[in-house]
């Protein structure tokens, strides 16, 4: 499969200015360089969806639910001292596994890094 890279808002919003000034889509290709096939779909999803913001492409899908990324904040916000492992290990108690790299994703998206301050024994 070829990677094509996306065409920026700036160059979209020039191909929509030159669609309302009436030009044709082969002549805003030709000034833009680009194909004319892309500016025919631009133009098309201006249309059809009122917009030119690139779709949201679906990606993989999360292994864990909103909750289950919920309980491990908050195990992880109770016991600050606890490394990911510990946390992987008591979900996988009783869920389906994740891995070590999931929690510390997880963790991540919540803002907790995992760096406490170490107790001063003085």
């Amino acid at each position: 499969m070829i990677k094509r890279k996306e065409i920026s808002i700036p160059t979209k919003c020039k191909i929509i200015k030159l669609h309302i000034s009436g030009k044709s889509n082969s002549r805003i290709a030709r000034e833009l360089t680009l194909p004319r096939r892309t500016v025919d779909c631009i133009l098309k999803r201006l249309r059809n969806n009122n917009t030119i913001s690139n779709p949201k492409r679906p990606g993989r899908p999360y292994k864990t639910t909103l909750s289950d990324d919920r309980y491990i904040a908050r195990i992880s916000k109770r016991n600050r001292r606890l490394v990911a492992s510990e946390i992987a290990a008591e979900i996988n108690l009783w869920e389906n596994p994740i891995s070590v790299t999931t929690v510390k994703r997880r963790l991540r998206s919540f803002e907790l890094y995992g760096r406490v301050a170490v107790k001063n024994h003085s």
